[in-house]
């Protein structure tokens, strides 16, 4: 609520790779982000989320997935051994994947492209699911089916590119334009990430 808050503006347009522009009160000096790439993952009870998103109305809410879950219960011990290993490790490790990984895909623009097949599996289930909805009268739930739809691409075209990525790890791109077909395995799987986490969204709308 103060010179560094209420960045839901920040957020939603992050969330469509715009042109953020921000001007800072002690010397109004403007800061440019010409193309975001913006990702977060955030976890909470539920008396958190109304501070971050506090309607619908503004379109925050609907830019986020949801999953709601029930507390663990279980103890995970925390010492490591053989088996689990060392979490210094295999961050470190990781981390290391991570950044051979952005240098490898910085360098390219990489095109997902979809069958037509799932094409129109796309269209008519998110048809389906709108049409549903407002047959329910959740006119203002809309724009959460609208993005998750977006969303069901987004997670295809990523799990895309990390199976590119695990097939051709080492070897440079020879352009900068890499083309890659959405596998079925993969469409499916993005299929079943976003039917999962819509009605977990639909249900904390209300």
């Amino acid at each position: 609520k103060a010179e560094f808050g209420n960045y839901g503006d920040l957020l939603r347009k992050a969330s469509s790779n715009e042109q953020i522009t921000q001007f800072f009160k002690v010397d109004a000096r403007p800061i440019k982000i010409q193309s975001p790439r913006l990702s977060m993952n955030l976890s909470g009870t539920f008396d958190q989320l109304p501070g971050l998103i506090p309607n619908l109305s503004d379109g925050l809410f609907s830019r986020f997935m949801f999953l709601l879950m029930e507390p663990y219960s279980k103890w995970i011990p925390q010492r490591p051994d053989k088996k689990s290993g060392n979490y210094r490790d295999i961050f470190s490790t990781l981390s290391k994947d991570a950044l051979a990984m952005w240098k490898y895909l910085g360098n390219t623009h990489t095109w997902v492209i979809f069958t037509d097949e799932q094409w129109e599996r796309h269209t008519s289930y998110w048809e389906n699911q709108l049409s549903s909805l407002l047959c329910e009268g959740g006119i203002e739930q809309q724009s959460i089916i609208n993005r998750h739809g977006l969303n069901h691409c987004r997670i295809a075209a990523v799990l895309s590119t990390l199976r590119m990525w695990n097939e051709t790890r080492g070897n440079r791109p020879t352009s900068q334009n890499m083309f890659i077909t959405c596998t079925d395995e993969d469409f499916n799987t993005a299929s079943m990430i976003v039917d999962t986490l819509l009605p977990h969204s639909l249900h904390l709308s209300t």
